[in-house]
């Protein structure tokens, strides 16, 4: 009974694409754990598109490299994708760990193809690449945006003499052509629903600084958001030792970088706590990966053992995370650390008395018409003054709220 205060292509895609694809191997009479495996498969599965573009373009980029660096580079990616942010968004049903992975993965993937293999029709390359970022989150072409215009500034100043003037317009060309790209999407995702679309920025004002300071989402998400921390700094190190040399690679590793920091900060600056889960940071690894990726290939090859040592201390601690949560049966997605045994149980109790009295409205998680598509709902997101407007509004006076219980 509202808007969705989005971007809606994703959803189109989700209902028109996926839904039907995806619907032959559901059924009512499946089991909650089943239904649970159904949707997160669904979502898993979009993920692993973008999971093997970035392996593509490992591939494709590590075709000359000495064996010590190319153990380094692989760790580098194998770490990332086992962090519990990228496992938990992988499974979660959202789109910031399924279509941002896949949208960002497939960009970078094309980008790579366009401009370092030396492809004919670079141009298009490039453009499509902008293209597939702007279909996301309102946020996501903005960061790009800001980013490109901020790489063609800096562009003008290190490449004033006549001698770099083919060089100048030719890196000029490529980001303007990934500009273009970024305008196009935005344009066709606004004539989709311009109102959803306006709303999209709204939502955004409206989450920024509106609940935990930095430290406390720090805090809050530390377990989730050091591992993408430690590639935000190391990708900036990597940039800055190696400046002008790095900027010559072209506009593409700098969008990258900028976009992969600029997600990070932005996310971390608006304090937005949400369910507990920070899955608006993963995008930012996927962004971050690629530039990593054709950076640390030049860089010089005397620390490749203590980064291999490093990464694989990385991926020990992350197995040894991921492990634990399994165990012991907790969330590594929504509400992390939860029993999901718990969260199942409280579910159903909800729906039970539901059931036995249609008075009674769970207010709780939309799922809940996933699982149980004849129950009565009212969604947690709108908060509990909003649910009770809503009940007020369109239900009788009999009709009250039941929550989980803590």
């Amino acid at each position: 009974m509202a808007t969705t205060d989005r971007n809606i292509f994703p959803y189109c895609f989700l209902s028109m694409v996926v839904n039907p694809a995806t619907k032959i191997f559901y059924s009512e009479k499946l089991t909650f754990d089943q239904k649970t495996f159904h949707v997160r498969l669904v979502f898993l599965l979009i993920t692993v598109v973008g999971f093997l573009s970035i392996l593509i373009l490992l591939v494709q980029s590590t075709k000359d490299v000495t064996i010590s660096r190319f153990t380094v580079l692989n760790l580098l990616v194998l770490y990332a994708f086992t962090t519990p942010l990228l496992v938990g968004g992988s499974i979660q049903a959202n789109l910031e760990g399924s279509i941002g992975v896949a949208l960002f993965g497939l960009s970078s993937l094309i980008a790579y193809l366009g401009v370092y293999e030396l492809r004919k029709n670079v141009s298009v390359y490039i453009f499509i690449a902008g293209f597939l970022i702007s279909l996301g989150k309102n946020e996501w072409p903005l960061i790009a945006l800001f980013t490109s215009f901020f790489y063609i500034l800096v562009l003008q100043f290190l490449y004033r003499d006549a001698a770099c003037s083919l060089v100048r317009k030719r890196q000029f060309s490529t980001a303007l052509t990934y500009v273009f790209g970024l305008l196009a999407g935005i344009l066709f995702c606004y004539l989709l629903s311009p109102k959803d679309y306006v709303d999209g920025y709204l939502l955004m004002r409206n989450m920024n600084g509106s609940h935990l300071p930095i430290l406390g989402l720090v805090r809050a998400t530390w377990s989730f958001l050091y591992p993408v921390a430690a590639l935000v700094g190391f990708a900036l190190f990597l940039y800055i030792i190696r400046f002008k040399k790095n900027f010559e690679y072209g506009p593409i590793i700098f969008i990258w970088l900028g976009s992969g920091i600029g997600m990070f900060t932005g996310f971390l600056n608006s304090g937005w706590i949400g369910d507990g889960f920070p899955r608006y940071f993963i995008p930012s690894v996927i962004s971050l990966l690629p530039f990593l990726l054709i950076v640390l290939r030049e860089t010089k090859r005397n620390k490749d053992v203590f980064l291999a040592a490093i990464l694989l201390i990385g991926l020990m601690i992350n197995g040894l995370s991921l492990a634990q949560s399994y165990l012991h049966r907790e969330s590594i997605t929504s509400v992390p650390g939860l029993s999901t045994i718990k969260l199942r149980s409280d579910t159903i109790s909800l729906v039970g008395q539901n059931s036995a009295d249609r008075n009674l409205i769970p207010f709780d998680h939309f799922a809940i018409r996933y699982y149980f598509p004849d129950a009565d709902m009212v969604s947690n997101g709108m908060g509990l003054a909003g649910a009770k407007f809503i009940l007020d509004k369109f239900g009788n006076q009999t009709m009250r709220i039941i929550v989980a219980p803590e």
